[in-house]
């Protein structure tokens, strides 16, 4: 399971996916540069944490997400000598405070 950044609720493994055919079926490019901001090591399962800037750049030549930082959080277990990621989640900045 994972919370995808574009979805109301989270969503399973066969579903995940279906931003990345949209994307590819609508020709939009997609530009980020992921950045680590930290990572949380507990011996057979790591929690990753990254941010990103996604640039959408559409057929049209219109252009979307220059103001917009992505924040992600992946959660990795390690099966034998293999890491097979078990959850994440997607979020905006925060626009206000608590």
């Amino acid at each position: 399971m994972g919370w995808p950044c574009v979805r109301a609720h989270p969503a399973a493994k066969d579903s995940i996916g279906n931003w990345v055919r949209r994307i590819r079926d609508e020709r939009i490019r997609l530009t980020s540069h992921l950045k680590r901001e930290g990572a949380a090591d507990f011996g057979d399962l790591v929690v990753v944490y990254y941010s990103t800037p996604m640039l959408r750049e559409y057929p049209d030549g219109r252009i979307e997400g220059r103001d917009t930082v992505w924040k992600f959080t992946h959660t990795w277990r390690r099966q034998g000598k293999q890491w097979l990621i078990v959850g994440g989640m997607c979020g905006l900045p925060a626009t206000g405070t608590f």
